[in-house]
C-alpha cells in the first residue's frame, strides 16, 4: 500500500484537506439492472478476495457512512438520469466495503474518519453508461465542492503486472 500512497501523493490528486465525504464506485460490487447507494452508520471491511496473503486480512478500514441526506440526493440524481433504464435505490450492503473501495481509501485516508458512500456498478451496462454515471455524479460537486468522487478498481490489483511497459504519465 505504501507504493499506492506514494503515487497518490506524487500526483497530488487527493485534496490535502479532509473531504466532506467520499462517494466511491467499485467494480467489485456489481448489480444487474440497478444502481444501489449504500451508506451504513459504520462500514465493515469486506475481504472479498481469495488469495493467500495473510497480512491483508489484518487490515481494517471501517469509516463512518455518509449522511442520509446525501444518499437521498444521490438516489434522486441517478433516478432522474437513469430511472427509466435502471432501478436506483438506497440499499445498505451488508457485506461491507469491498477491497476495490477500501484498498485505495486505506492508502489515501488511513485514519478512516471521512464518511464513505459506495455505489454499485451495473454489470449489464456498457462503458458509455458507466461514463455517464460518472458525469451524473459530478453534478454533486456544484452543491458539495468538498465531496470526493472516486471510480475505483485498478489500485487494488497488481499494477506492476497490469502496467508493465506502459507510460505511467498516461494514467
Amino acid at each position: 500500500w505504501a507504493s499506492v500512497q506514494r503515487v497518490v501523493e506524487e500526483r497530488g490528486e487527493v485534496p490535502p484537506e479532509k473531504p466532506e465525504a467520499i462517494v466511491i464506485v467499485s467494480p467489485h460490487w456489481q448489480t444487474r439492472s440497478s444502481l444501489y447507494v449504500s451508506s451504513p452508520a459504520k462500514w465493515n471491511t469486506f475481504y472479498d478476495f481469495g488469495f493467500p496473503l495473510p497480512h491483508l486480512y489484518q487490515l481494517k478500514y471501517e469509516p463512518p457512512g455518509g449522511s442520509s441526506e446525501l444518499v437521498q440526493e444521490i438516489v434522486s440524481l441517478l433516478s432522474a438520469d437513469f430511472g427509466k433504464e435502471l432501478r436506483v435505490e438506497a440499499k445498505n450492503r451488508k457485506e461491507g466495503l469491498d477491497h476495490g473501495a477500501w484498498g485505495p481509501l486505506y492508502a489515501a485516508f488511513p485514519g478512516a474518519t471521512v464518511p464513505v458512500i459506495q455505489i454499485s456498478m451495473d454489470a449489464s451496462d456498457d462503458p458509455r453508461t458507466q461514463l455517464q454515471v460518472g458525469r451524473s455524479l459530478a453534478q454533486l460537486r456544484k452543491k458539495h465542492p468538498e465531496l470526493l468522487l472516486i471510480g475505483s478498481g485498478a489500485c487494488s490489483h497488481n499494477l506492476r503486472e497490469g502496467f508493465t511497459g506502459m507510460d505511467m504519465d498516461v494514467m
